[in-house]
């Protein structure tokens, strides 16, 4: 999957839309993907009510931006409207989860962004219950250093997980902060 999106990356492709089901790791793939990406590309999440902040300072830079949202609510609408057609200089990455039934939301959306969808290449990523028990320690780890910090407490000793299964994102994660609180 992180394959995928760096091909998306190298397509000149305008819009990729990222889905799975919840807890799959969508969101987690994305970061990871967009922490990694050369510093030559700027990446960051498009905040609520802030599209239009957002394009602007993309467009007044010149290095390759990449916009995430989460959803396909307003602020994906807004940053369609404001996308121009034929740059692939600015790219959308958007999350959403499954049952999103992203045909009737494009029929709902605006003419200018209609006309963005229609002129942008779009790929999808199908996101499953993502990686193995590898992948599951790394971003356990991860989860367990980052509620650390944010609690202000050691995280030595926290960071190895022991069970070699397949975990549902949700469950690491409440894994991991139960792990911290219990310090």
């Amino acid at each position: 999957e992180m394959a995928e999106l760096h091909d998306f990356l190298a397509s000149g492709d305008a819009i990729c839309l990222v889905s799975g089901p919840a807890g799959s790791g969508k969101t987690r793939l994305v970061e990871e993907w967009a922490r990694e990406l050369p510093t030559t590309t700027i990446s960051g999440w498009v905040r609520e009510r802030s599209a239009e902040r957002a394009i602007d300072a993309a467009l007044g830079v010149s290095d390759q931006v990449l916009l995430l949202v989460e959803g396909l609510g307003d602020d994906t609408q807004s940053v369609l409207e404001r996308l121009p057609v034929g740059n692939n200089r600015i790219r959308l990455v958007t999350i959403v989860g499954d049952g999103v039934d992203v045909g009737r939301w494009a029929s709902r959306v605006s003419e200018s962004a209609s006309m963005r969808l229609a002129a942008g290449s779009i790929r999808e990523l199908r996101v499953s219950f993502a990686g193995g028990p590898e992948d599951h320690k790394r971003w356990y780890r991860g989860m367990v250093e980052a509620y650390a910090e944010e609690l202000g407490v050691s995280a030595d000793g926290l960071t190895s997980i022991a069970e070699d299964r397949p975990w549902h994102m949700k469950l690491l994660n409440a894994a991991a902060l139960t792990s911290v609180r219990a310090q």
